[in-house]
Parts: structure tokens; C-alpha cells; sequence
């Protein structure tokens, strides 16, 4: 929904009331967006009492140590990635049987900050669907492009406390300590102790935020103002809203648009109950799954925002020098080039084969609502030179 309604949309949420979005991707895309996981934004999960399809398969917690035998639903919510990527491909592939003319276009996946994971492993999902499976439809894919997103969090989470002393938010001492809660959290990913690796993690948030005041982690430009979106959630939640976009009717214990209390679709990420299955998946690395599409020829487009502690540029250049990919030296080695629009700088872009990298100026976390006009030629340049530049294998 913050995709949707406040960075690249066809329309805008302002004050309460919808305005047009002068330079969103729908004027030159046709763009699906997807409450993901199930359970997210008006998205929800079948109570408990009726989740008869996902008992065979569920325990009543996610295992930790291993993926192997873990199940893929707990009580009908995604317990892996394995599971959240299931949904995605369920949904697109009953999206193409309904709108089969589609299949003409090519399909290119976005996302920004934790679809640093869904992306990639919803692309390597279908790579996988396209080459095993004898289903009649294979899925168009051509690219996947990831704005400030956590996909390798043992790699970035090294970053913060150096990040953190340079741009004058803590002092030596303090840095010392986000890299003691950063160490934790790397030596229970060694143990495979990966839900006490994600409390590591957010005691190390928790630490930053103590001590600087309440600095915001998603633009440091902020100071202490917080990012909301009370203003979205709020007109999300208002009755004629959800009647306008036909999302009335499906939880249980929440009042629904007629006033009916026994079933809603819920609000904007109304369902903690997400989250909680998915702490294990926290410091889990999708940097395989985004050397596998490289290799596998799909085209990349990784951008971090200058301004974006929390998973911003610093934190990403180790991991992406470091994929296993064929061409990783060539992309080590090739130049980093000056990026304006406008005849203004704009960020700077390294780019080989597949692989672009894009740092943006004067943006925070939420790159495509902070310089939209830029964000959108970037998208623009990536989709055109993927679509000349194909070296996709045949299916």
C-alpha cells in the first residue's frame, strides 16, 4: 500500500483525499501490486478453525535450526520464504489464466527493504517453475529490481555502527557497542540460531535509537521525526474507501464495511501474527538467490539511498561484490559512472552484464517517493536495456 498510494502510483493520499501521481511507473507499465505475505494489508489468513488445507503441514512452531522438514504454514501463515514465494506464484499464475494476453509482456519484479528477500527468492521460484514444471503457462521474467532492501543481513549488519560514527550520530564508545549486538547477531547465524539472530539485530536498532534520540533509520535527514503513514492507514481504514476497492468481507473478529462483525479483511498490517512466523527468516541471506538469476541471465537492478541507515549504500556494496556470479570481477572492476537528470546529479550507477547498481542522492529508505522523477527514469533506463539486451536461456 505505500508503494501503491505514496511512491509510484497512479494516485496519491493526501490530507485524506486521492490526488494524481505525476510520475507514476503506470504511465509507462501496467504494474500489479501485491499484499504480500498473506496476512499483510487487506490481505488474510483463513482463521484457525478453518485452515483445514494447511494442518497436514503445520507445527505449532516454525522450526529454527534447519529448513529441512520445516514446514511451509503455521496456522495457515507463511513460515519461509519457500512459503511466501508458493503464494506469490499461485497468485500469478491464476492472474495469467484470467488475463492470459498478459503473458505477452514481459514481467519485471520490484520491490524496496524487506522484498530484499521476497524478490529474489519469488524470482528464483518461478526460474524454477519455468525450467521443472509441465504446467502450460510459463511465466514471462525478465528482471528483478530491489530498492533499499535487507538481503543479506549478516553482510549489512557490519555496517551500521561505521555508518553510524561517520555521519556524527554516535560516538566511539557507542559504535563500539552496535558492533558488540551486530557480533551477537552474526555468532547466532553461525549456530543457525536464527530467531535469537533477529532479536540481536533489533536490541541493536533499539541500542541506536536510545542513544541518538530517536533517529530516524529511514532518512537521517529526519532527526528524530519519525516515518508514519497514520495519514494512509486512516483513509485504508475508512468504510466507503474499502467499498470503493471491494475489499469488504473475509476475518473473522473485526467489523466489516456493513457493519457485520463477524467478518473483515482487516487494515494495513493489522496481523502481528505475520511477523511472528517469520522471525526466523530475519538474518536469512537471499544473496544465492540473486547470484542464481544472474547466472541464470536475468537482468538485476540493486539502488540504495544516501540517506537510509537501516539498509541504505554502505551496507550493500560487500554483499554485491561478493555474489557468486560468473561476472562478479568484471562488475568489481568496471567503472562507476556520474548519473544526472536534468542536467543535475542525480546518484551514480556501476553497471556490467546484468548487473546495475544505483546510489541515489538525497533520498531516504523510501527512495520513490523522496525523488520520484529520478527513481522512474532509473526504472525506465533498467526495463528498456533489458528488454534490448536479453540473454535469456529458451524455456
Amino acid at each position: 500500500m505505500i508503494g501503491l498510494f505514496d511512491e509510484l502510483g497512479p494516485m496519491r493520499v493526501k490530507k485524506g483525499k486521492l490526488e494524481r501521481n505525476t510520475q507514476t511507473w503506470n504511465k509507462d507499465y501496467s504494474i500489479l501490486f501485491i499484499d504480500n505475505p498473506v496476512g499483510t494489508g487487506f490481505s488474510y489468513v483463513t482463521p484457525r478453525d478453518e485452515n483445514f488445507a494447511h494442518k497436514d503441514r503445520a507445527s505449532e512452531e516454525p522450526r529454527d535450526k534447519s529448513d529441512e522438514n520445516s514446514p511451509l504454514y503455521v496456522n495457515g501463515y507463511a513460515a519461509n520464504e519457500a512459503a511466501v514465494s508458493r503464494d506469490l506464484c499461485t497468485f500469478l499464475l491464476k492472474f495469467y489464466e484470467i488475463f492470459p494476453e498478459q503473458l505477452e509482456s514481459s514481467l519485471f519484479l520490484t520491490g524496496e527493504s524487506y522484498a530484499g528477500k521476497y524478490v529474489p527468492h519469488f524470482a528464483s521460484a518461478i526460474h524454477t517453475f519455468n525450467r521443472l514444471s509441465e504446467h502450460p503457462t510459463k511465466i514471462p521474467l525478465k528482471g528483478i529490481a530491489i530498492g533499499d532492501g535487507l538481503t543479506d543481513p549478516v553482510t549489512q549488519i557490519k555496517y551500521h555502527a561505521p555508518l553510524a560514527l561517520a555521519v556524527g550520530l554516535v560516538n566511539k564508545l557507542q559504535a563500539t557497542r552496535i558492533t558488540q549486538y551486530a557480533d551477537a547477531a552474526i555468532d547466532h547465524v553461525g549456530r543457525q540460531e536464527w530467531t535469537e539472530a533477529g532479536e540481536a539485530r533489533k536490541a541493536m536498532f533499539e541500542y541506536f535509537a536510545n542513544v541518538t534520540g530517536g533517529i530516524n533509520v529511514y532518512d537521517v535527514r529526519q532527526g528524530d521525526v519519525p516515518k508514519s503513514h497514520q495519514g494512509l492507514d486512516a483513509f485504508l481504514s475508512r468504510t466507503d474507501v474499502r467499498k470503493a476497492i471491494n475489499v469488504c468481507g473475509g476475518h473473522l473478529q473485526r467489523k466489516s464495511c456493513d457493519g457485520d462483525p463477524r467478518r473483515d479483511p482487516g487494515f494495513y498490517h493489522s496481523d502481528p501474527a505475520v511477523a511472528f512466523h517469520l522471525a526466523h527468516d530475519i538474518m536469512r541471506s537471499a544473496a544465492p538467490q540473486v547470484a542464481e538469476l544472474l547466472n541464470s541471465g536475468y537482468h538485476v537492478l540493486l539502488y540504495q539511498a544516501q540517506f537510509d541507515f537501516r539498509d541504505g549504500v554502505l551496507g550493500q556494496t560487500e554483499w554485491i561484490e561478493n555474489l557468486d556470479w560468473e561476472d562478479r570481477e568484471g562488475y568489481i572492476k568496471a567503472d562507476r559512472q556520474i548519473w544526472k537528470v536534468d542536467g543535475h546529479v542525480a546518484g551514480y550507477v556501476t553497471k556490467y552484464q546484468q548487473l546495475k547498481r544505483v546510489e541515489i542522492l538525497l533520498a531516504g529508505h523510501f527512495a520513490p517517493q523522496d525523488q520520484k522523477k529520478q527513481v522512474r527514469q532509473m526504472i525506465n533506463t533498467f526495463v528498456e536495456d533489458a528488454e534490448r539486451n536479453s540473454v535469456l536461456p529458451a524455456m
